[in-house]
């Protein structure tokens, strides 16, 4: 979905812009990662950006907060209460 939003280190960006910021050669903007390796949130730059294929089915995942993510079913966050979890209907 282009429209998705990113929070990124200049603010919320679209996806769709990213991919094409990605496609001409621009550099990306960094964002908050959480590196596995070390167990912590740290700030990288993002080095690619995509769209891996369109699907037609895509759940509605709704956060503690209210808010309303659209995914697909192969889709995982990362949780406070279990770690990483699959998105799921």
């Amino acid at each position: 979905m282009g429209d998705t939003l990113v929070v990124t280190a200049s603010g919320l960006v679209a996806l769709e812009l990213l991919q094409k910021m990605a496609a001409a050669g621009e550099d990306l903007p960094n964002l908050l990662s959480f590196d596995r390796r070390h167990q912590r949130w740290v700030v990288r730059q993002i080095n690619g950006a995509w769209m891996a294929g369109r699907t037609k089915h895509l759940l509605e995942v709704r956060s503690d907060g209210g808010q309303v993510l659209r995914c697909t079913s192969r889709h995982r966050f990362l949780t406070r209460e279990v770690g990483w979890a699959q998105a799921r209907e």
